[in-house]
């Protein structure tokens, strides 16, 4: 709740001995003051310095008025706003309060206070909103009822995302799209340099390694297919396994000795696969699959396989080209380049 009222302060007071009249502002349990044209003489005050001139009072009271209209049209953006932003608010200094920058400003809080879990979900609702709006500065007038009903029909449709990477400075965009066979008989869009899949089915997998040896014997460009990261998990064990799509020529080495391929998942392992389609595990993107398989075995898979990537990426060599990971047993067995 958000509180204005005309207060007069001895910390005002001026050498001429006139006291400047202010407003306070008092949201989110902090306070702070606007300035006014109103300059009041000691006679004007009483002994508590409160003012006592009516018409000072009279001018004073429209101003309040006015300001606390002002924020019962702010409605729930009221609670998003510190105390601060209000007061420029209010102020005219900032007609357009900037959610993005509120935003940020909330979620480093956050994390200062050690919640990085809420900091996350609050950053993945701000990135949201700057797709949606497409651009990264939005007024906190533009988000009201009708605006909320058409971003939550925007929610439920198919988009691209794109961001850059911090770290890489590189950028990526997020498209949901099918893929499927016509995907190799499409534009370049749909190719890419590293390709990664996490599928249920067996067959499903054949199909993408059918998909991605057409489109890198088809599109030979900046970004051609050329490696396809494949995870894949039962109820406590899973792989993942780096294989490439066709033969990449590797700079030469007195120390080691480089290979240009690396089978494919479904070549090497072709004969594992088929035989743990009778696995009946349920998809781990249904909340069944957490009755049927352990709680961690999907984060376990990605972030050893993120970390081969990583390897990859920061130090152009690779030792071992895949895993296999028992969770049950604490155990990880190493897939060796050979």
């Amino acid at each position: 709740m958000a509180l204005v009222k005309a207060v007069v302060y001895e910390e005002f007071k001026r050498t001429d001995g006139t006291y400047n009249v202010k407003i306070k502002v008092y949201h989110q349990k902090k306070k702070g003051v606007i300035d006014t044209q109103h300059f009041l003489s000691a006679r004007q005050l009483d002994r508590y310095l409160k003012i006592k001139d009516k018409f000072i009072l009279d001018e004073l009271s429209i101003t309040l008025a006015d300001y606390r209209k002002t924020i019962t049209n702010l409605g729930p953006k009221l609670d998003f706003m510190t105390c601060d932003n209000l007061k420029d608010f209010l102020e005219g200094k900032d007609e357009e309060v900037d959610f993005v920058k509120f935003c940020t400003h909330h979620v480093n809080a956050l994390k200062e206070d050690g919640r990085d879990g809420t900091a996350k979900n609050h950053s993945k609702i701000k990135n949201s909103l700057i797709d949606y709006f497409g651009k990264d500065r939005i007024s906190m007038l533009e988000i009201n009822a009708a605006m909320l009903y058409q971003y939550e029909k925007w929610l439920r449709r198919d988009r691209i995302m794109t961001r850059i990477n911090r770290f890489f400075g590189t950028s990526w965009k997020a498209q949901t799209v099918k893929f499927e066979k016509q995907l190799s008989n499409k534009s370049s869009d749909f190719t890419a340099t590293l390709t990664i899949s996490c599928v249920d089915k067996v067959d499903t997998r054949f199909e993408i390694a059918d998909i991605l040896t057409t489109i890198a014997r088809q599109y030979h460009g900046r970004d051609r297919a050329l490696y396809w990261m494949d995870y894949g998990n039962s109820r406590v064990s899973g792989q993942v396994v780096l294989s490439t799509l066709d033969k990449i020529k590797q700079p030469a080495s007195e120390q080691y000795q480089p290979i240009d391929t690396l089978q494919m998942v479904t070549e090497e392992f072709k004969e594992l696969l088929q035989a743990g389609e009778a696995d009946n595990t349920p998809s781990c993107s249904l909340a069944e699959a957490l009755t049927k398989q352990e709680l961690f075995i999907n984060s376990a898979l990605a972030n050893c396989g993120a970390s081969l990537l990583w390897q990859l990426f920061r130090e152009g060599i690779l030792f071992n080209w895949g895993f296999f990971l028992n969770l049950q047993e604490f155990r990880t067995q190493p897939i060796k380049v050979n």
